[in-house]
């Protein structure tokens, strides 16, 4: 992307913004572009959060505490595995008139299979295909968006809205990509900060990296 007419040795060759994009890349952030005939670009640029207090939705996967930020949250709705369809190698559903991407985060993050124990505290058991078939397991999809790419995070538990504190994950977790730091919850328990920007981007080139 260039704003010059014409090309010279120190202008018009967008490398300008390549480089803005490399260092957002490695900030973990990610840019979205929307352009319209005619009228115009606009360009967000949205970047991970890394200590903060934020709003975020408590979700449960796998046994497992994870936090969404509200600000990435549009809705979250009970997932109809009669509802899901394959294309291209990716799984989708119906929402709204519109197709959505879904995002299997326990298979992400490598806690398929694994569901709460009784005592909720991360005591986990075995769900068999055959258990999960009688209704055992209800999943939902929390409907994640950046900009105007949307994708469909599917978590085994909805807990609630909650004001959390974020911490960084620190200098030998800070690689880790899908994740924007830490909270200690009030019950004592922590609880990763799911970084939806990153995981769209990701899963928008094809991947699912755990």
């Amino acid at each position: 992307l260039s704003t010059k007419a014409d090309v010279s040795d120190i202008s018009g060759r967008g490398v300008g913004m390549d480089v803005v994009k490399t260092n957002i890349a490695k900030l973990g952030g990610i840019i979205d572009l929307q352009s319209e005939e005619g009228i115009g670009t606009k360009v967000t640029v949205t970047l991970p959060i890394t200590l903060a207090i934020i709003s975020a939705l408590v979700v449960r996967i796998g046994g497992r505490l994870f936090a969404i930020p509200l600000a990435n949250v549009q809705e979250a709705v009970v997932l109809d595995p009669n509802t899901v369809r394959v294309i291209d190698g990716r799984e989708v559903v119906t929402l709204r008139g519109s197709t959505l991407q879904l995002c299997r985060l326990a298979r992400l993050f490598g806690l398929e299979g694994m569901e709460d124990g009784p005592n909720g505290w991360g005591t986990r058991e075995v769900l068999t295909d055959e258990a999960a078939a009688n209704g055992k397991r209800r999943d939902y999809v929390v409907v994640s968006a950046v900009g105007a790419r949307r994708l469909g995070l599917v978590v085994s538990t909805l807990v609630g809205e909650q004001d959390v504190v974020i911490k960084a994950l620190g200098r030998s977790l800070k690689a880790v990509r899908g994740f924007a730091g830490a909270s200690e919850l009030g019950d004592q328990r922590i609880a990763l900060v799911i970084d939806a920007p990153a995981l769209i981007e990701e899963m928008a080139a094809g991947g699912e990296r755990r």
